[in-house]
């Protein structure tokens, strides 16, 4: 079962805000992918500690699509 992972507009232009629910003592990877064809190959940040109820993590904006999933 996946959770569901939130982008919004951070306070800084550049960077998004990824969100997510999250659980003490849980560990999220969050991984990246251009193509949702191909593997999700990119780690964006692994073992991040759950800041319960929910995580943030800041992503710099590019010009590309870009996709996230979120891995616990």
């Amino acid at each position: 079962m996946g959770l569901p992972l939130y982008v919004s507009p951070a306070t800084q232009s550049e960077y998004a805000s990824l969100s997510w629910s999250s659980a003490t003592g849980q560990f999220f990877s969050v991984q990246y992918s251009t193509n949702l064809a191909n593997e999700f190959m990119g780690m964006l940040q692994s073992n991040l500690l759950a800041t319960p109820p929910t995580n943030f993590l800041a992503v710099p904006v590019t010009n590309n699509h870009v996709y996230y999933r979120l891995r616990f």
